[in-house]
């Protein structure tokens, strides 16, 4: 009786405990019949040792009327488990369907992130090669700026027709010395000179040949750049120079020289030229202030033109004297031809 309930209710224990449970449950009839098989079951527990052939005969119809309800019972469970598992499968292939598109779409997105990474990457190297020939464009234009700057420099302080430097250079470096020698007492130099006839050459030869002959002049005074002694074009023909704790007999020596430099011929196209200079020196002697070192040169130079052409002339305090008696001289006329103060007389 045993092993035939146990084939019977063999499929009941595929079910776990709380599915089965809820099985039974679902239905009165499988209630009804899980209850007469317990209690017939009782009944036979109480009574198997001591029952008779004829007692268990009666007992058999019993439990056979329970063969039918309970092999539907089986075959129930059976049909629930064939569709818990097609319920299963179901999602299962539904969640191998979701897993897929996830999948797919991780895929998409590691092949979008490395096409845009590839992307980036390109950019970057794009932006780097722009920003490396964008610092060469700028070192380039740094370079040639600074060249630009130096020669805008050069050209500002040196003469665009002989090279020398200008006058700008002149007051620069005059001041420099002036400082220079005031510590200790020492003296600057200042010689002027111009040059005899030079307007008769750009007359009678035109300006070429007289920017020609300045230009021939430069070159033979570039001897000077050797030495701390700068020669200087101010402007036209008149030149300087500056140098720095000088006695007067050393300044009439380089005074000379220079002269001697300048007179001799210049061959200028097919003509021979000769022109002189004439030269007005200055020893400030502690004075300090550049223009009136300048000043007393460019008197002196006045002095030794008035000499004729190819003199020197060392500043004297007569002089600026004597032009400042001559200026008041000259006022002193004029204010007397504005006042009609002049009387004619005829002899």
């Amino acid at each position: 009786v045993r092993l035939r309930l146990e084939i019977i209710l063999s499929p009941l224990s595929l079910l776990p405990p709380f599915s089965l449970f809820q099985f039974i449950n679902k239905s009165s009839q499988r209630k009804a019949v899980v209850a007469t098989l317990i209690r017939n079951l009782h009944l036979l527990d109480k009574q198997v040792d001591t029952m008779t052939p004829e007692q268990v005969k009666q007992i058999l119809p019993v439990l056979s009327e329970l063969d039918g309800p309970l092999t539907s019972m089986a075959a129930a469970t059976l049909t629930q488990d064939i569709n818990i598992v097609n319920i299963t499968h179901d999602k299962i292939q539904h969640l191998y369907y979701i897993y897929s598109v996830i999948s797919i779409l991780l895929i998409a997105m590691c092949i979008t992130l490395g096409l845009l990474m590839l992307r980036q990457n390109n950019n970057l190297r794009r932006a780097h090669v722009r920003m490396k020939t964008l610092a060469n464009d700028l070192q380039a234009s740094k370079e040639k700026l600074q060249v630009q700057n130096r020669r805008l420099q050069y050209d500002a302080y040196h003469d665009s027709l002989t090279g020398m430097p200008n006058r700008l250079s002149f007051w620069q470096r005059l001041q420099e010395i002036v400082n220079q020698v005031r510590p200790y007492q020492g003296c600057a130099v200042v010689m002027l000179f111009d040059l005899d006839s030079f307007k008769d050459v750009n007359d009678t030869l035109g300006h070429d040949a007289g920017d020609k002959l300045l230009q021939d002049l430069a070159s033979r005074l570039s001897f000077f750049r050797k030495t701390s002694e700068t020669l200087y074009r101010l402007g036209g023909d008149e030149f300087a120079m500056l140098s720095y704790d000088l006695t007067e007999e050393m300044a009439l020596e380089r005074a000379n020289v220079i002269r001697e430099k300048i007179s001799q011929p210049y061959q200028i196209y097919d003509a021979q030229i000769n022109i002189d200079a004439c030269i007005g020196i200055v020893i400030s002697d502690g004075e300090s202030r550049t223009d009136y070192l300048y000043k007393c040169a460019d008197l002196a130079l006045y002095e030794a033109k008035k000499e004729g052409s190819g003199h020197v002339q060392i500043f004297r305090p007569g002089m600026l004297q004597r032009l400042q008696e001559n200026k008041s001289f000259e006022d002193d006329l004029l204010q007397a031809l504005a006042h009609d103060e002049f009387k004619v007389y005829y002899q």
